[in-house]
């Protein structure tokens, strides 16, 4: 199969909730916001429906623990795939990395800025 997934790398999406509901309620609601987060629960009256938790981390974590590529060749696959599967034109995505560069004083093959031109593409 591949390489394991080290346990305090699988862990890191729960530090962050932790951190996340302890940043934004009050203390003496930290525990039932914490288990009302991680357990899933519905309030009452509601539906219960999946909670999604999406961790940005740098290139270089997501390369160690799972292989995930670095960003200059991350860039160069996600500029490959919008122009050879979505059939976006390259020229579009490359006056809007332009355009980008020049307002965040982005470098152009920045990983930033293409996914920035990439979702206005």
């Amino acid at each position: 199969m591949g390489r394991q997934i080290p346990n305090n790398f699988l862990t890191l999406a729960g530090d962050m909730v932790h951190n996340h509901v302890y940043l934004s309620v009050q203390r003496s609601d930290y525990s039932e916001a914490t288990e009302y987060i991680l357990r899933k629960r519905s309030p009452p009256g509601r539906l219960d429906h999946p909670r999604k938790v999406v961790v940005v981390v740098g290139a270089g974590v997501s390369n160690d623990a799972c292989g995930l590529p670095l960003g200059e060749s991350a860039a160069r696959r996600l500029k490959d795939f919008f122009v050879n599967r979505l059939h976006v034109s390259p020229e579009r995505i490359e006056h809007e990395i332009h355009r980008i560069k020049v307002e965040y004083r982005l470098g152009k093959d920045d990983f930033e800025a293409v996914l920035l031109a990439l979702s206005k593409a």
